[in-house]
């Protein structure tokens, strides 16, 4: 996980970045999938939040609530 910060509004938000190339198994491909689907899904006080995602042609983006101690 990176930490981001987005230049336009300044918010700081956690990034998780899957490489593509790790994919390269369906199975694999299909658990990232649902795993998005299911953190979107879920909204809790106790599980970090889910913003977005996007992909590129090398890697998936998964950003997410950035959790500080």
């Amino acid at each position: 996980c990176y930490e981001f910060t987005n230049q336009d509004t300044g918010a700081v938000t956690a990034a998780k970045v899957v490489v593509k190339a790790s994919l390269n198994k369906s199975r694999a491909k299909q658990k990232l999938m649902s795993e998005i689907k299911i953190h979107r899904s879920i909204k809790h006080q106790y599980v970090v939040g889910f913003n977005h995602f996007f992909e590129d042609k090398e890697d998936v983006y998964i950003f997410l609530e950035l959790c500080q101690s």
